[in-house]
């Protein structure tokens, strides 16, 4: 039995414009994600980042080569529920996931619509909520909840459906600063509970610091790949894509041109404090 989550060999995908040209958003990608991996997904505005994961699940199709999702092609039509069931996907805009009045009809949405046994379906839906934390707000209108509480029942309603894999495609993007935090905190300690694979695309630098593995992607490539460490260490390069980093390795950086080497970069503030109080103690 494979090890991979998700393989990927050299897809490419383009749009049709309304001149009637294309424009390519994926070009002769290929990556393999093992079982288990937190592996974020960077890039700028229209880097194919949102593409990519929706062929994740076989939302979309590629033009050339093939997406495998726990050893299932995507291309295959018979096996696009089976697919579905194992990757789940959490869009940007958490409204377009809501399609019943009641939290918890919306929750158990997913799981009806897989043929789940009814009794069943009671404790997924109970189960999904408590795990994000929504529990109180079962009976509540979705259009009552803030934007990091509709993001939550969103990953509920995921959950619910029992991926193996969880694909969160700019899930932050509409929150304040808070909000971001408490949905990646609620995403890394799920990725632990339940061992999944996640998929945490965006465009918020310090969102990758936790991440077992960092791609950074540029006009449908895959440009770089490795570690927190590795991805941020590298501040030239990242910023010839126009891409930032981390405060924390920005600032580490800096120290470095000064003379101050660390053995490994910092990308995040406190992490960074803690090597430079070593070097003053």
């Amino acid at each position: 039995m494979t090890d991979l989550a998700i393989e990927i060999s050299d897809i490419s995908y383009s749009y049709a414009l309304a001149d009637g040209g294309q424009r390519k958003a994926i070009d002769h990608l290929s990556l393999k994600v093992e079982k288990g991996c937190f592996l974020t997904v960077i890039g700028h505005n229209g880097s194919g980042k949102s593409t990519l994961a929706k062929m994740l699940n076989g939302l979309l199709l590629p033009d050339e080569g093939t997406v495998t999702v726990m050893g299932m092609d995507t291309s295959r039509e018979e096996m696009i529920w089976d697919i579905r069931r194992q990757a789940g996907l959490v869009f940007q805009n958490p409204d377009n996931q809501m399609v019943t009045t009641i939290v918890e009809e919306d929750v158990a949405f997913g799981p009806e619509n897989l043929g789940v046994p009814q009794p069943q379906i009671r404790e997924r839906v109970d189960r999904a909520l408590r795990s994000v934390g929504m529990e109180a707000y079962a009976q509540t209108a979705p259009h009552m909840l803030s934007g990091g509480q509709k993001q939550r029942i969103a990953i509920a309603g995921i959950l619910a459906m029992e991926p193996s894999i969880l694909i969160l495609d700019e899930a932050t993007a509409m929150l304040d600063p808070q909000g971001r935090k408490d949905i990646l905190e609620t995403v890394t300690r799920l990725k632990e509970e339940r061992q999944m694979t996640v998929i945490w695309i965006t465009h918020y630098m310090d969102e990758a610091a936790d991440a077992d593995r960092v791609v950074v992607m540029d006009h449908g490539k895959i440009v770089m790949d490795g570690t927190p460490q590795e991805i941020f260490s590298n501040v030239e390069e990242m910023e010839r894509i126009s891409l930032d980093v981390p405060m924390a390795a920005k600032i580490a950086k800096k120290l470095k041109d000064e003379g101050i080497e660390f053995s490994r970069t910092p990308v995040k503030i406190e992490e960074l404090a803690e090597k430079i109080c070593q070097f003053r103690s």
